[in-house]
């Protein structure tokens, strides 16, 4: 970063588009942003590399082991590249069509001069959700750390030099733009009307926006920089101000959101000490009806135990990595589940196909039907597996056909 600032800063002096502004101290009170936001990107920046190193613990997590070839390193680090740029292009969009959102990011676009120095502009909030979806795409791909720095690197470098005040000559630029967003296309996205506004959301490759006909071009001499709403321009240079404005404008919804979320909390509270943790208690069938599970209560927590299964002539004892078929019955497979506000968590869920344990959660459809999800770390990339109650007193005979 510093040294792409550098660079920049210089090119912006023997090559800069003559803009009239105190540069020195536009450039210092952008910086004042930088000083908030470091310690964000800080611990994001640890979290970002502890995401790794959870999804490294466990063999072909994440999207990318899906991906033929990707062992290669010429083509994990390409793959890489290209989907967390991608990623980057539809988080600038939903930062833009998204109105509480835009609120925050409306902030980097109220720079009235666009320079090398509009990098450090970020409100803090923008900054902890930009980094909170580098490190949710982290798991969700299971990305390499070494891909992923050296995407960074490129990106810190792209940044830079797409604010820098400066354009290219319009040859080079047209070449350029054809794979890459340059600072041409950059300036035209912190134009300060519609549509240009929402156009060139590019990170680094422009071909996103020509992709998705969001890519347009607007002359040097016709871009006004700055918005034309929401923030004057003697507000622009007010980091109070700049700070607060987001919270401001929703000041009154947050209230009344608030407001209704208190009246609700009574009535949930009763819902959940009506409840009773008991109603799990019983038989539960799977989705295939090959295996019932009892569900039985033990020292305060909840257990489920294996009472029939789905014979299949020894074809399961050929096939399954885990446990062996004739050692089914009876295995305890939830172990430890405990019920607080409605829901059975804090437990585990055992696959005897794999012999591999998750943790688990259990949540009620209805009195009759429960969803377990078994994960690693984090529900949302989980697995659901939906057990209907057996309500039939007997057990039904083992199944010896094919």
């Amino acid at each position: 970063m510093l040294v792409s600032i550098f660079i920049f800063w210089n090119i912006e002096n023997i090559m800069g588009l003559g803009l009239q502004y105190k540069k020195w101290k536009h450039a210092f009170f952008n910086t004042s942003f930088l000083l908030i936001t470091l310690p964000i990107q800080a611990i994001f920046s640890f979290l970002s590399v502890w995401a790794y190193h959870q999804v490294s613990l466990h063999t072909h997590f994440g999207l990318f082991h899906f991906i033929p070839f990707i062992q290669n390193a010429w083509v994990e680090c390409i793959i890489t590249f290209v989907v967390f740029d991608f990623f980057e292009y539809i988080y600038h969009i939903i930062m833009h069509k998204s109105k509480s959102l835009w609120l925050f990011h409306v902030v980097h676009h109220s720079d009235t001069v666009v320079d090398v120095s509009t990098t450090f502009r970020e409100h803090p909030i923008e900054a902890v959700l930009r980094m909170f979806v580098l490190v949710v795409n982290i798991i969700l791909c299971g990305a390499s750390m070494w891909a992923l720095l050296f995407r960074q690197f490129i990106q810190v470098f792209f940044t830079a030099f797409t604010h820098a005040q400066y354009r290219l000559p319009k040859r080079v630029n047209k070449m350029m733009s054809l794979l890459f967003i340059t600072p041409n296309l950059h300036h035209v996205h912190h134009h300060a009307m519609q549509p240009y506004t929402d156009s060139n959301y590019g990170d680094v490759f422009s071909i996103w926006d020509r992709m998705f006909g969001t890519f347009k071009n607007l002359d040097a001499d016709k871009v006004v920089f700055g918005i034309d709403n929401y923030i004057e321009p003697n507000e622009s240079k007010n980091l109070f101000f700049l700070m607060k404005f987001p919270f401001k404008k929703y000041k009154g919804k947050v209230i009344v959101s608030l407001l209704i979320l208190l009246s609700l909390c009574p009535s949930l509270k009763v819902a959940g000490q009506t409840m009773n943790p008991d109603i799990i208690l019983g038989n539960w069938i799977s989705p295939e009806n090959d295996v019932i599970i009892n569900c039985y209560k033990a020292k305060g927590k909840y257990f489920g135990k294996v009472v029939w299964y789905k014979r299949y002539d020894g074809k399961i004892e050929d096939t399954t990595k885990g446990v062996r078929e004739s050692k089914w019955l009876n295995s305890i497979v939830v172990n430890n589940l405990s019920y607080c506000n409605g829901k059975w968590n804090d437990g585990t869920i055992h696959d005897l196909k794999s012999d591999k344990t998750y943790d688990a959660i259990v949540k009620f459809k209805n009195n009759n039907t429960i969803d377990i999800r078994g994960y690693i770390y984090f529900q949302l990339f989980g697995q659901s597996v939906t057990f209907a109650r057996y309500t039939n007193k007997n057990l039904p005979l083992f199944d010896n056909s094919n």
